[in-house]
């Protein structure tokens, strides 16, 4: 692949298309179930991963699988911010000061970063 084809429209929406099924998901579960680990996210992040690269029909070899699982963990870490980042700016003022959350509600906008 080009290095042009790594900014263009095509694969700025599959990487945000992806990152937004990551997060739905994510978010949904930790709803339904109340588990709060980061294993959630990074699970739907490497079944996304790979299910994107066999649908494309692109996980012919090791190096292609090894490629695949590489792309998850950076699925992983851009859900990861964007949750952060949304959860943050969604957080009312005064819920944004250090405070143990474990007697916290779970809500769905909530941080997935927790003591």
């Amino acid at each position: 692949m080009a290095a042009q084809n790594l900014f263009d429209p095509a694969a700025l929406g599959a990487a945000a298309g992806a990152t937004a099924i990551v997060l739905a998901f994510t978010n949904t579960f930790r709803i339904l179930t109340k588990i709060r680990s980061l294993l959630v996210p990074f699970l739907f992040s490497v079944a996304t991963a790979l299910t994107g690269a066999y649908v494309a029909e692109k996980l012919k070899t090791g190096p292609d699988w090894f490629i695949a699982l590489a792309n998850s963990c950076l699925l992983f870490l851009t859900a990861t911010g964007a949750q952060e980042t949304v959860a943050d700016a969604a957080a009312p003022k005064e819920d944004r000061k250090m405070r143990r959350q474990s007697r916290q509600p779970l809500k769905f906008l909530s941080s997935w970063l927790r003591d």
